[in-house]
């Protein structure tokens, strides 16, 4: 670890468990301080190697990295992915009725404005609802989609190809607050879903009993319960998102139950609380399954989970790797103000299942989120070449500060943690940058700095030590120092 001589609480230690620091030390391997002596015999230097800032971000000049993002937030149905620096469309639109849609012969037409009669799917005479169109469509055709809101339902049973004009101007609206908007299920293996904005129903996508389904620059927005279910109920089901937007959904934008998932190039955000769900809001939802006890799998890559709410991403007795991605700003629970953390990997929340998450966090960044930038509960966790800075505080748990990381027991099965934390930078949290309680934490060539103390705990007065000192008033003494303040003899 190396501190560079800035004031702050490195990590804190609390119940059962350790903490192994590696790197930073004096001759150690002939290494200068604050640097880690490899295997191979080289010197490594705390902090991120300005190479290993992950596509769409850049090295911030002080041994981490920052995201390329633009400098406002995006408005409605627009995004940006780091890297990029200015807010666009989800897809853009083209020209004519079907866009930029790859229309072939066997292509089916659906446009809603068509009054003209005889239907047939030709781009002259067009169907005027979606569902028409998949019920005359063979296996693997496009669905070709103008312009307009349709007011459907569709439950897909044969692999197709449903491709939008472009999410603004195509909206797929619940007729039925019952059943998903879009479901994908048993028979449909290896359909698509492209170009088209999904609004409401209890689900905005769904996939059960289907496999290989993609759903690439899709708008879904304002579902009830869940913007995108991922569940085997109906048989196994995947899916792989791409380069889309879930916005202002319910419970959460996704959930990932007993199933495999890759999201990448993804905006999911302002996920919003439902009434009677008092962990609803959050970004991504990753669970087993209680009675098969079948992990789900998530892959989440240059993506950006931003304003949701309770937790931006949830793991639960699953496995789960975040690459390049923002997870930021979350908020707390509507109802008591609590948690906000920015990652949380448990067990469960109400059972014994024994199933410790697995977390992998790479060359991303983990920032202002609140209680917790990342929490590891009984679980597994690496965090490589990540920047982990500026969590507050909640109204419901001042007291704990806004730690950084937090590696602790299974509150349910005693399980520990076991943390690896390398060549990563934790900055400006308060509290704690790490706070180890009944875990196995190692700290390999990581920054761990100007860490604050929370704004219920006294800061002493005094320059120079104290038989009274605890962390906190050290931590507050460093920060007098550091700023020119304090005065009086500790005694």
């Amino acid at each position: 670890m190396g501190s560079g001589g800035q004031a702050g609480t490195g990590t804190a230690a609390g119940g059962t468990g350790g903490t192994s620091v590696g790197g930073g030390f004096a001759g150690e391997g002939g290494c200068p301080p604050g640097e880690l002596h490899e295997p191979d015999g080289s010197c490594l230097a705390a902090g991120i190697p300005p190479e290993m800032c992950g596509e769409g971000f850049e090295p911030d000049g002080n041994a981490g990295c920052n995201a390329i993002l633009p400098a406002d937030d995006c408005t409605d149905a627009m995004m940006a992915i780091p890297g990029e620096t200015a807010c666009r469309e989800v897809a853009p639109c083209g020209s004519g009725t079907w866009g930029n849609i790859p229309v072939d012969a066997t292509t089916e037409h659906v446009d809603q404005s068509y009054s003209g009669g005889g239907s047939n799917g030709s781009a002259a005479t067009p169907w005027t609802t979606i569902a028409q169109a998949i019920n005359a469509a063979q296996n693997g055709a496009i669905v070709a989609v103008a312009a307009g809101s349709y007011a459907e339902n569709l439950d897909i049973t044969k692999p197709v190809r449903l491709w939008g004009r472009c999410p603004v101007d195509v909206h797929i609206v619940s007729a039925d607050d019952q059943v998903p908007t879009v479901l994908f299920q048993q028979g449909s293996s290896g359909s698509e879903l492209r170009d088209i904005g999904v609004r409401s129903g209890p689900v905005g996508l769904g996939v059960s009993g289907a496999t290989g389904v993609l759903a690439d620059r899709v708008w879904i927005y304002e579902a009830t319960v869940h913007g995108i279910e991922v569940v085997p109920v109906l048989g196994p089901a995947s899916l792989t998102l791409t380069r889309s937007l879930l916005d202002r959904n319910q419970g959460a934008g996704m959930v990932v139950a007993a199933s495999p998932a890759i999201v990448e190039e993804t905006v999911i955000r302002d996920s919003l609380f439902r009434a009677g769900d008092d962990r609803s809001g959050r970004g991504i939802v990753v669970q087993h399954d209680p009675d098969t006890r079948e992990r789900a799998e998530l892959t989440l890559r240059r993506s950006l989970l931003d304003a949701n709410r309770f937790e931006g991403l949830t793991v639960l007795g699953s496995n789960t790797t975040v690459e390049s991605s923002v997870i930021r700003r979350t908020l707390v629970r509507d109802t008591d103000q609590a948690v906000g953390y920015g990652i949380n990997a448990v067990d469960d929340f109400e059972s014994l299942s024994g199933l410790r998450s697995v977390l992998v966090v790479r060359t991303s960044v983990i920032d202002s989120n609140r209680q917790a930038g990342i929490a590891v509960s009984g679980a597994f966790a690496t965090i490589e070449h990540t920047v982990i800075r500026d969590t507050a505080a909640n109204a419901a748990a001042e007291s704990l500060g806004g730690r950084g990381v937090v590696a602790q027991a299974d509150t349910i099965t005693g399980e520990p943690a076991e943390v690896t934390i390398r060549s990563s930078v934790v900055s400006g949290n308060q509290a704690a940058g790490v706070f180890v309680g009944g875990a196995t934490v190692t700290v390999l060539a990581t920054i761990v700095r100007d860490t604050l103390p929370t704004s219920v705990q006294a800061c002493l007065l005094y320059t120079s030590p104290s038989p009274r000192d605890c962390v906190s008033n050290r931590v507050c003494r460093l920060l007098l120092e550091k700023g020119g303040g304090g005065g009086g003899g500790g005694g």
